[in-house]
Order: C-alpha cells, then sequence, then structure tokens
C-alpha cells in the first residue's frame, strides 16, 4: 500500500520525515484500527517542501510545486510497485485521479491517471483532529477505518471491478424478458426505484416527502449486482412492472416506504412481498453518518462511482444505478449486521 499525503508541515519539515507531526500521530492510530502497521506500507507526499505558512490549495504556486515534485512520486510508484494508493485529502486525489470534491470520491475506488492503480481517497488525518471553534470531524473517524481496510484489502487479494451491465432503452420485449430472467432466478431480492418529476428536482432521497406525484417517468430494477433495468411508465412496459412488482419476493429500495411505495399505489399498483427500506436498515447500523444513497455505497459498492450529479443530463443510467446501488448496499448491510449480530 502506498500512502499519499499532500505536503510538509512544521514539524515534517524540521525532521524531515512525512507524517511526523501531529498529523502522523493521528494517521498511525488510524492504520492500527485497521490492522495495520505505518512499517507495512510506504508513505510519499505531492509536495516534497513545507509551503510558505502550510498554505499551498489555491496558492499561486500551487500547480509549479505539484509539478517540480511529481518525478518524487514517480519514482516511489516506479520502485514500490504498489498494489493501492490511499490518498489522505481532496489535493492528492485530485493529482492522481482528476477528480475533485473529497467529501463525493471518499470510499469510491478510482484508478491513478498515469500508472492505472486502484486508488482509495479518504480524508486527511488532520480532518478529524480537533479544532477550536469548530464543529466536530470525529464521526468520521470509522468511515477513514474503513476506507484504509478496503485499500489494505486491494493490496491484499488485488482489485477486479465488477462489470455492469445497465439496460438503458429496451423495448417492451426486452422488458418482458428481464422479467421473467428475475422470476426463473433465485433471486432474494428485487430492488427498484421510481423516477418523478418531483423526485428528480429534489435529488436527495433522504427529503422526500410523502406528497403524491402521479407522474411516475420510469422505474428501473435489479435482481443481481451490476445489472439493472430502466423501463419508461408507459402502458406497453406495466405488464413487466407488475409482474415483478407483484412477484411476491421480498423487495428493497431507498426511502422506499415513505416514497415511492405511496407514489405506484396511487396510480394502482401494490407491490406485493416484504418491503425494506434499506435506508431505514442504514441507520439502524450506522446512526450518526449520512444516509444518502451515494454516501452509503462508498462502502459497498466498490464497481460505481458518484453518480447523483448525473440526474438531468443522464437520467436512465442515473436511475439504473439507484436501483443497483439499493441492492448491493442492502446486501453489505445485512452481512455487516450479522457480523455485529444485530440480526
Amino acid at each position: 500500500m502506498l500512502i499519499v499525503g499532500e505536503a510538509l508541515g512544521e514539524t515534517e519539515a524540521r525532521k524531515g520525515e512525512f507524517f511526523a507531526g501531529i498529523a502522523g500521530w493521528q494517521l498511525d492510530i488510524l492504520l492500527r484500527r485497521a490492522g495495520i502497521h505505518r512499517d507495512q506500507c510506504t508513505i510519499e507526499n505531492i509536495v516534497h517542501c513545507r509551503p510558505p505558512k502550510n498554505r499551498l490549495v489555491g496558492m499561486p504556486y500551487e500547480k509549479t510545486a505539484i509539478q517540480r515534485c511529481q518525478h518524487f512520486l514517480d519514482a516511489t510508484i516506479d520502485r514500490v510497485q504498489p498494489k493501492v494508493i490511499l490518498t489522505l485529502g481532496n489535493l492528492p486525489m485530485r493529482v492522481l485521479t482528476g477528480n475533485s470534491g473529497i467529501s463525493r470520491h471518499r470510499g469510491f475506488i478510482g484508478e491513478d491517471n498515469v500508472h492505472g492503480i486502484p486508488v482509495v481517497p479518504t480524508y486527511h488525518p488532520s480532518f478529524l483532529l480537533p479544532r477550536r471553534k469548530s464543529k466536530s470531524s470525529a464521526k468520521w473517524t470509522g468511515p477513514v477505518v474503513y476506507d484504509i481496510k478496503k485499500a489494505r484489502r486491494i493490496a491484499n487479494e488485488g482489485f477486479t471491478k465488477l462489470r455492469t451491465n445497465y439496460v438503458l432503452n429496451p423495448t417492451p420485449e426486452r422488458a418482458d424478458q428481464f422479467a421473467q430472467e428475475f422470476l426463473d432466478s433465485d433471486a432474494e431480492w428485487l430492488s427498484w426505484d421510481i423516477e418523478t418529476p418531483y423526485k428528480m428536482e429534489a435529488q436527495d432521497e433522504t427529503k422526500l416527502e410523502q406528497i403524491i406525484d402521479t407522474t411516475i417517468l420510469r422505474i428501473s430494477f435489479a435482481f443481481r449486482p451490476g445489472y439493472s433495468i430502466t423501463m419508461p411508465w408507459f402502458p406497453d412496459y406495466l405488464p413487466a412492472i407488475r409482474r415483478m412488482l407483484e412477484s411476491g419476493r421480498k423487495q428493497i429500495g431507498w426511502n422506499i416506504k415513505a416514497f415511492d411505495i405511496p407514489q405506484v399505489n396511487a396510480v394502482g399498483v401494490f407491490p406485493k412481498g416484504d418491503i425494506h427500506d434499506g435506508m431505514n436498515a442504514w441507520h439502524v447500523l450506522q446512526p450518526y453518518l449520512p444516509r444518502g444513497l451515494e454516501f452509503v455505497s462508498s462502502f459497498f459498492c466498490d464497481h460505481l462511482h458518484p453518480w447523483k450529479h448525473l440526474s438531468k443530463d443522464e437520467p436512465k443510467f442515473y436511475s439504473c444505478v439507484d436501483a443497483d446501488a439499493a441492492l448491493v448496499n442492502m446486501l453489505g448491510i445485512m452481512e455487516a449486521m450479522k457480523a455485529q449480530d444485530v440480526v
């Protein structure tokens, strides 16, 4: 495992070591909680000097500093040949993958654009330290430890990304075929998700209220990881839709009981079988963490990248991912609950 930080602080510059100060102390604690000793990893920085007043991001010299130190990182990667890179903070993630927004991308497996190595981004250890007059960020300690464990798993076992098969423009006949595939399978769960004008505008499923919006635009289904279909809520597709929703199999959705079920009931469709809400299950498992589908997917869906920003530009793909993610998350949540003797 290669761990990549940002730049030297005062203590690091004085000692000539990466992560030698209080952030390094925090990093050691996080690594130990993940079952790793620092000596088992290689540590690098994007920049090998201490920026003026410890300020690098957004400064006029940021780009030049990164470029002049790039050869250090490249040499370390060539020498170590890491199986995974754990990036700490937004800057290392941006430099290696081109992605920005650590809060959105942490936990999702990216790829080093130059070397093709899996990258697991997480928060910088200093983010977890107490700050005077600042809101505590201690609740993010668990997710950071989880990210480190994910990187450790990749280092030990390798990583092969699950290939997705999303059926975006099915004919009614293809929709019937998907329904028959589900009915003929031994799948325990049917995941589904509807889109309405109100939901597409809201985007955040955790804030959806019980407002009946009888204009259902589409519905998406998944019954095995990586395989989902989206279909318009048109009369020609209703036979396939009803066959699945009325199959009696266990069903899963995200905020499904507060939003999706009332919507389909309002247009005369009544799903049969046990209905499970993945968002509520996650809240039981992790009551202090956000409940959004994309956030939870950073823990369980190694084959996905952040997608919620695509709701307007790629609504079909967006809806397929929603159904796929809800299924994979529920499977992961159930396993985590069993491991903790919750069920």
